[in-house]
């Protein structure tokens, strides 16, 4: 009797918790009606009782089910099983509430659904976020008749799935004369990351509308194309590694948009028009890690630059080891609050003087594992000697300053322009063994910033030992001692 009444009531199961309920799953008979009827939220972790999550006598029970969580369970092989029972009108007539799937660390996951649920897609209209991290021996995501009804979806997020070849799977039973359309309604964000294998959205033409889409995250994806123009897609209708999107359909709503070597050429090609990104926050650049790649220094690059660089909020960028500079001599980051670059190894340095003081609104900088970095701000310009109202260069907002990993940073800036720091906070120097001092000229910092250059480490009789100190002399002095070895 307590088991009936906790089934009844529960809204909230972790079922690894309840191994006395595990037999339902697997049973012969059918499961009571009011089993799960409050049931909100289902985490199956580390359940390897069963190689089917949902089956079908269960799922006919989930009619209050929002979010579903399947992780470690080297079992499973299929999340929901399918029944092919006209008759069955008690599912067919059900309406799944299901909003939010997460599938994570499945190595025998083959299929999230058993097969193609054609008579119970009603049942699968609900979702709005899914989310499918390290499951290998997955090969599709949804099968075509989901697809096909997923107009509530705002997230999906796919990583580290080594065979996975297309998103939908082909609707083999169909004939498809004209292109198949999905039109995913409210997606705002997609995430593709590290699916080697991965080729298509769908493997034969068809229509992808995502009329809201804000974020675009593809990476490690080789065998993918994320943009083509539709000029491409005429010539080649049919063909299997159709890109994902057309450009003129998402860029005038994006916010954040992740870029790497071909696109970018792509752009430079004229391919794209860049006056569609006109609500562009927030860029990645990526990918530009082999030794062959020559970063694209033109013109047309620097016109792109120029024209989305003013919006700009974000900009990180990431194994682009080709990559000398990060924008032309004279561009404005007026929006710019937050900056991140990592794993650049041929980086000289980032901006020039006239660059830099046009950061108004920087809050965080993050600079670190850059091998040839030799400096943040260059050297000034000869000509820019002479203007006497810029004779300081002031990072007015900036709280945060990472500098880690820089074995051949010199200094901060070279040049003789006086540095401010008004807001300064947090100054961290880690592993930059070359620094003379920070800057050759002046520099002025608030007076409660804290300075660290060694990393914060746990003690097992002291607990966590913090390295940050409060900088109460020049911070040159401090650095240039720092790095000598004769304070710190």
């Amino acid at each position: 009797m307590k088991v009936a009444k906790f089934l009844r009531e529960v809204e909230e199961l972790k079922l690894s918790e309840h191994p006395r309920i595990h037999g339902i799953w697997n049973a012969p008979f059918r499961v009571p009606s009011l089993c799960f009827i409050r049931l909100k939220i289902l985490i199956v972790e580390k359940c390897d009782f069963t190689s089917v999550v949902i089956p079908s006598h269960i799922l006919s029970l989930l009619c209050k089910l929002e979010e579903l969580v399947v992780r470690q369970c080297d079992s499973v092989k299929a999340i929901f099983e399918v029944t092919h029972e006209p008759k069955d009108t008690q599912t067919n007539s059900l309406r799944f509430s299901l909003k939010k799937l997460t599938i994570e660390q499945l190595p025998n996951l083959e299929h999230v659904w058993d097969s193609d649920p054609t008579q119970q897609v009603s049942c699968f209209q609900s979702f709005q976020e899914v989310y499918v991290h390290g499951c290998n021996s997955l090969e599709h995501l949804f099968p075509a008749s989901v697809a096909g009804n997923l107009s509530k979806l705002e997230k999906l997020e796919v990583t580290n799935c080594d065979k996975l070849v297309e998103i939908v799977a082909k609707d083999e039973a169909a004939v498809e004369v004209t292109p198949k359309e999905f039109e995913l309604q409210s997606m705002t964000s997609i995430k593709l990351w590290t699916l080697p294998e991965l080729k298509c959205f769908y493997p034969a033409s068809h229509k992808l509308e995502c009329p809201k889409l804000e974020e675009v995250y593809l990476f490690c994806c080789d065998k993918l194309k994320t943009f083509e123009c539709e000029s491409q897609r005429f010539q080649h209708p049919q063909a299997e590694n159709q890109a994902i999107f057309l450009p003129e359909k998402v860029f005038p709503y994006l916010k954040f948009l992740a870029l790497c070597k071909e696109e970018i050429m792509m752009m430079l090609n004229g391919q794209f028009d860049v006056n569609d990104l006109s609500k562009l926050e927030s860029l990645e650049l990526q990918c530009f890690h082999d030794d062959s790649d020559t970063f694209p220094e033109r013109p047309s690059m620097h016109s792109w630059v120029h024209h989305i660089s003013e919006n700009l909020e974000r900009l990180q960028i990431d194994q682009c080891h080709c990559l000398r500079s990060i924008v032309p001599s004279k561009v404005s980051f007026s929006s710019l609050i937050e900056l991140n670059i990592s794993k650049c190894n041929g980086l000289v340095n980032l901006f020039t003087p006239s660059t830099s003081r046009t950061l108004h609104q920087l809050n965080n900088m993050s600079i670190k594992n850059c091998e040839s970095l030799e400096e943040i701000v260059s050297k000034e310009e000869v000509e820019e000697l002479s203007k006497l109202d810029e004779e300081e260069i002031i990072f007015k907002k900036l709280k945060t300053l990472s500098l880690c990993s820089l074995p051949n940073l010199g200094r901060f800036y070279n040049g003789n322009i006086a540095l401010k720091f008004p807001s300064l906070v947090q100054l961290l120097l880690i592993d930059c063994n070359k620094m003379e001092s920070f800057c050759a000229g002046t520099v002025t910092v608030n007076r409660w910033t804290e300075i660290q250059f060694k990393e914060d480490y746990e003690d097992p009789f002291l607990g966590l030992q913090k390295q940050a100190f409060l900088l109460e002399d020049d911070l040159n002095c401090v650095v240039r001692n720092a790095f000598e070895g004769v304070c710190i």
